[in-house]
C-alpha cells in the first residue's frame, strides 16, 4: 500500500495546462561554471570573522520588520492572517531585505487556503485513504495544541482547513485531475515566485537577523535567550535550494497520469487485509509479485503513463533538481568553513551540528552536483562497488509508462519450506515454516533502465545497482527514483 503512495508522489500527472516555463522566465539559472566560481567566494565568506562587538538582538531589525512582527503576532483568526499575507505580497518591493525574506517564505501559504476542506470530496470516495489521512490531521492538531499553543498557529491551521466563502463549495477536488490542476496552476507559480524573490536577495556582505518569535508565537522567548539568530548567504541559498526541490516535485506532479490512484490504494488495502478485516476474505502475506499483478490490472492501463506535455515538464523538473544541487553545494562550502568562526556562534544553522558528518556531506554534495551534470561513476561506501548513472538522460527522456520500471520476474519457490529437526528423543521431525523470500522481485526490464544505468547489462543486476546507489553519499536523488520499483516497502 505504501508503494502506491510513493509511486503517485514520485512522478505524477495533470491534464493539459499552460507551460510552466512562463513562471520562471525571470529566474537566473546558475551554470556549472558559475557554481565553481561561487564556491570559491563561499569558502572565503565562511572564513570571514564578524566583529565581536556586534550584538544579535532587536536593534538589528528594520522598522518595517518590527511593524510586521507586531501585526503578525496579534493575529487571532484566519481572516486576519489572509489579510496580512496579501498585504506583504502586494507591498513586497517596498520592503527592506529582512522583511522581504519573511514575505517570500510566508506568501505561498495563500494558495493553501481551505486546502483540507477542498480535498475532502476526493478522499471520501475511498474510505480507507480518507481514514488514514484524517487520522494524521487529527494527530497534527493534537500536536499543535500541545507544542504550539498560540493564536498564530491556530489561525494558520484554520486557514488551511476551514471553508470561508460559500462559492468554495463549487471549487473542491472531486478528481485527481482537479488536484493536479491546483498544483500546476497555483502551487508551482507560488513557489516559482518565492524562488525568484529569494534569489534576488543577497546576504553575502550583510547578514539578516531572524526573530524566532515569528515562528513560535507570542508565548515564546520571554527572557530573549536564543531568540535572535543571523541568516547569512548560506541559509538563503539553502532556502532557495529547498524551493527548487518543491518546484521539481510540482513539475513531476504534472507529467504523469494518476487518475485511478485512490482506487489502486483501496485495491492494495484488500491485499493487506484492511478492507477484509471484518469479512471472510483470506489474507495472506503480501508479496512483490501480488502487488505488481494488482498494479498491472487492465483497469490501471493508463495509470502512471506520461501525458501530453509531460516530457517537457519532466525536463523542467530536472532543471529545478539541478539548480537545487548547485545552490546546495555553494551553501555547504560556506557553512563547513565557518564552523570554527565567530559567525557560526550566532548563525541560524550552526554547522557544528554536522561535525561528525563533514566528510560524508562533503562527498555527497560533490557527487550530487556531478550526477546532475552528466554521467557519473558512483561508488558504494560499504562494498566499494561502482555503477555509472546518467540522471540527466533519464529525466530528459522519461519513461512513457512508469509501470515499465516495475519488476518482471519473481522467485518461484513455494511459500512454505520444511526442514527436519531433532526432538528431545533424538528423532528427526519435519517442521514447516514460511519462506520469506517467496514472491520476491528478482529481475526488471533492462531497456526501461538503460538511460539511467547505461552500463548495466542484465535485468537481474538492477537491484545491485540500487544497493550501490543507496550506499553512496550524494546518490540519493537517483536512489529515490528507483527504490519504489525495487519493492522494498511492500
Amino acid at each position: 500500500m505504501k508503494m502506491t503512495f510513493i509511486l503517485a508522489s514520485l512522478l505524477c500527472s495533470s491534464l493539459t495546462f499552460a507551460s510552466l516555463d512562463q513562471y520562471t522566465s525571470g529566474y537566473k539559472w546558475i551554470s556549472h561554471e558559475k557554481t565553481v566560481k561561487a564556491k570559491v567566494k563561499a569558502k572565503k565568506r565562511g572564513r570571514r570573522s564578524i566583529s565581536s562587538k556586534v550584538e544579535v538582538d532587536d536593534s538589528r531589525l528594520s522598522k518595517e520588520f518590527k511593524s510586521f512582527r507586531k501585526t503578525y503576532l496579534s493575529i487571532k483568526d484566519p481572516i486576519e492572517l489572509e489579510k496580512q499575507l496579501r498585504h506583504i505580497d502586494k507591498n513586497y518591493d517596498s520592503y527592506p531585505d529582512d522583511l522581504k525574506l519573511v514575505a517570500a517564505i510566508l506568501t505561498p501559504m495563500l494558495e493553501m487556503k481551505s486546502f483540507a476542506y477542498r480535498m475532502y470530496p476526493l478522499l471520501k470516495r475511498e474510505k480507507v485513504t480518507h481514514s488514514v489521512l484524517l487520522t494524521r490531521v487529527y494527530r497534527f492538531a493534537s500536536f499543535m495544541s500541545v507544542n504550539l499553543p498560540t493564536d498564530q498557529w491556530d489561525a494558520g491551521f484554520r486557514f488551511m482547513s476551514e471553508p470561508f466563502e460559500y462559492e468554495m463549495t463549487n471549487n473542491r477536488f472531486h478528481k485527481t485531475s482537479d488536484l493536479q490542476e491546483f498544483v500546476t496552476n497555483k502551487i508551482y507559480p507560488a513557489l516559482a515566485k518565492a524562488a525568484e524573490r529569494v534569489q534576488a536577495l543577497d546576504f553575502s556582505t550583510n547578514n539578516m537577523t531572524w526573530d524566532h518569535k515569528l515562528l513560535y508565537g507570542t508565548a515564546s522567548f520571554q527572557d530573549e535567550f536564543k531568540r535572535y539568530r543571523l541568516i547569512g548567504e548560506s541559509e538563503r541559498l539553502l532556502l532557495l535550494a529547498n524551493l527548487h526541490y518543491g518546484l521539481s516535485w510540482s513539475a513531476r506532479f504534472s507529467a504523469y497520469n494518476v487518475s485511478g490512484t485512490l482506487s489502486l490504494v483501496k485495491d492494495m488495502g484488500s491485499l493487506y487485509g484492511i478492507d477484509s478485516m471484518f469479512g471472510f476474505s483470506k489474507v495472506d502475506g503480501v508479496t512483490a509479485k501480488k502487488i505488481v499483478a494488482k498494479i498491472n490490472k487492465r483497469k490501471y492501463k493508463k495509470l502512471f503513463t506520461i501525458l501530453d506535455g509531460g516530457k517537457e515538464k519532466m525536463q523542467l523538473s530536472f532543471k529545478h533538481l539541478r539548480e537545487a544541487a548547485r545552490v546546495s553545494v555553494v551553501a555547504w562550502e560556506e557553512m563547513k568553513e565557518r564552523r570554527n568562526g565567530e559567525a557560526n556562534e550566532s548563525a541560524l544553522i550552526r554547522s557544528e551540528m554536522f561535525e561528525s558528518f563533514i566528510g560524508r556531506i562533503d562527498r555527497g554534495a560533490e557527487t550530487f552536483v556531478d550526477i546532475v551534470n552528466g554521467p557519473t561513476i558512483v561508488r558504494s561506501d560499504i562494498t566499494g562497488e561502482v555503477i555509472t548513472v546518467d540522471l540527466p538522460k533519464f529525466l530528459m527522456n522519461p519513461p512513457k509508462d512508469l509501470k515499465s520500471l516495475l519488476p518482471t520476474s519473481f522467485t518461484s519457490a513455494d511459500d512454505m519450506k520444511s526442514k527436519k529437526i531433532a526432538n528431545k528423543s533424538g528423532k528427526m521431525k519435519s517442521v514447516k515454516f514460511r519462506n520469506y523470500h517467496y514472491g520476491k522481485a528478482t529481475s526488471w526490464e533492462l531497456k526501461s533502465y538503460n538511460t539511467l544505468l547505461p552500463e548495466v547489462k542484465n535485468g537481474d543486476d538492477i537491484s545491485t545497482a540500487a544497493r550501490i546507489l543507496n550506499q553512496s553519499p550524494g546518490a540519493a536523488p537517483v536512489a529515490l527514483i528507483i527504490n519504489p520499483f525495487m519493492m522494498y516497502n511492500r
